[in-house]
């Protein structure tokens, strides 16, 4: 990414936190290889445990096709969801967060990237589901630069 884009992504996370509190918050954009869709890390509050750079395969599932072909944000709310949905969720409760939520970031008509965001319990749920929706328009204009 484009060293202006990283410190404007950082700062969005920062009035995030202040505005709806956020635990931590990471960019997953799309790569495809050898047929198989995988998530590049453009983004991250916690460098330390989710690096830049990193590609992961993401599931050809429900989850995604709610994200990316239907345009929904998917919302894990509470232990029993986060353990359901996400393999990483030792690493998730380590973080503090009690609730993760992704929203598609479209560009174009195709979404390009999921924006992951999670929040503890005492976190303010509305304030950031109502935030996320101009948080995604600024993410996809730092993903073009």
């Amino acid at each position: 990414m484009d060293d202006l884009a990283t410190p404007a992504f950082l700062a969005l996370c920062n009035m995030l936190e202040r505005r709806a509190g956020l635990r931590y918050a990471t960019v997953l954009s799309f790569v495809e290889r050898d047929g198989v869709v995988h998530g590049r890390r453009d983004f991250t509050t916690v460098p330390d445990v989710y690096p830049t750079g990193t590609l992961k395969p993401l599931p050809q599932d429900e989850w995604l096709d709610k994200i990316c072909r239907r345009h929904q944000m998917h919302v894990a709310n509470g232990a029993d969801a986060i353990r359901a949905a996400y393999p990483d969720h030792d690493t998730v409760f380590a973080l503090g967060a009690a609730r993760l939520a992704n929203f598609p970031i479209v560009i174009d008509g195709r979404c390009r990237a999921i924006f992951n965001v999670a929040q503890a319990d005492r976190d303010d749920w509305e304030a950031l589901a109502v935030e996320a929706v101009d948080a995604g328009a600024v993410i996809a204009r730092l993903l073009q630069y």
